[in-house]
């Protein structure tokens, strides 16, 4: 009997990702969310774009008008890596949003979408662990009820390539220790042989990578 793959039916997928004032998901906060909603066709998984948005959020806009003491700090880190600043929030202030604003007006409205064709994916690089729990925490911690931010996510399917690629590549130390060494590992599974190839794996990555050690680490 053959054996066909069953197909999900995917709809629309909103592909986004966020821009944040650092990592620490409880105190950072997101300074610019981008994204595009496609039309996955299922027949043929083609995916056409149908709407984007590019917006830059100062998040000082959502603490100014409810009497809370908020000074927004940006990691010398994260403003060298995405170019947004302090300042560059402060000279563009009439084109930023507050993400109370964003939400209403655009996320939540793309998400409920249309019932007869309801937007039913999220598509992220690392969103799973990272873009999709850090807008949720930066939801709640403007006023937002948790459980009910977490129902306008619940039952959309979650496609994240980060998790794709990791499943398209090869995480066995047996294939990693080839693709680094050139040699076969034949003894892999004996923890001795083992933490020996994975030493031999560290040198050539440490040899390879452009990051100091506290990156590393």
């Amino acid at each position: 009997m053959e054996v066909t793959e069953k197909q999900l039916p995917i709809r629309n997928i909103l592909f986004f990702d966020i821009e944040t004032s650092g990592l620490n998901i409880k105190e950072d906060k997101i300074l610019q969310i981008s994204g595009f909603l496609y039309d996955y066709t299922g027949q043929n998984k083609d995916l056409k774009e149908q709407t984007k948005f590019d917006v830059y959020i100062d998040p000082r806009k959502d603490f100014s008008n409810n009497n809370t003491n908020f000074n927004l700090n940006i990691s010398e880190d994260a403003s060298n890596l995405h170019g947004i600043t302090i300042e560059y929030l402060d000279k563009n202030l009439d084109k930023t949003m507050s993400l109370k604003e964003f939400y209403e007006t655009i996320f939540k409205n793309i998400l409920i979408g249309d019932k007869n064709n309801p937007t039913n994916a999220l598509g992220t690089y690392n969103g799973t662990t990272f873009d999709i729990p850090f807008l949720i925490e930066n939801l709640k911690s403007i006023g937002y009820d948790g459980s009910e931010i977490e129902k306008l996510f619940l039952g959309l399917y979650n496609i994240d390539s980060y998790f794709i690629e990791t499943r398209l590549t090869s995480r066995k130390l047996e294939d990693v220790y080839e693709k680094y060494t050139g040699n076969s590992l034949n003894s892999a599974h004996n923890s001795l042989f083992d933490i020996e190839a994975t030493l031999e794996v560290f040198k050539n990555q440490f040899s390879l990578t452009k990051f100091d050690e506290p990156s590393m680490i």
